[in-house]
């Protein structure tokens, strides 16, 4: 499956409801569930990166990402903490390739989130491409 592929199944919401992991083991997938939801925690605004399903999507994305990519996630998720709060500790202590990585899972977890109907449809209104006959200015 190509990274196009999936970004259209995610948008869409065509992942299953009893989604197995393509590239993660079960409990890889938890921690990566676990630390999604500290980047993007539910909240009165917004359901949060677990509702998204932002794991998933990642999971489906290095699937379908070149090895080098597979392996550098498969080392990094290794090296993370069990805790993702320890994990958030150890990353402001040592930032290195641990620092790098983090970062690298903030993006990619705004951009599942916000590539995701709870993201786009319902946190930010967006209804896709309409025709408008006036522009009505900002609203805010």
């Amino acid at each position: 499956m190509r990274r196009r592929e999936v970004l259209a199944l995610f948008a869409a919401g065509a992942l299953p409801a009893d989604y197995k992991p393509q590239f993660f083991s079960p409990e890889e997938h938890r921690l990566l569930d676990a630390v999604s939801e500290m980047i993007l925690p539910a909240d009165e605004r917004s359901p949060g990166a677990r509702a998204a399903r932002v794991a998933d999507f990642i999971d489906l994305w290095v699937a379908s990402s070149p090895e080098e990519t597979k392996q550098r996630w498969k080392r990094q998720m290794a090296a993370i903490p069990k805790d993702p709060a320890a994990l958030a500790k150890a990353v402001e202590r040592a930032p290195g390739e641990d620092g790098r990585f983090f970062v690298a899972m903030k993006q990619i977890t705004v951009f599942a989130y916000y590539t995701s109907k709870i993201g786009i449809r319902d946190e930010l209104g967006y209804q896709g491409n309409q025709a408008i006959h006036a522009f009505p200015g900002c609203m805010a």
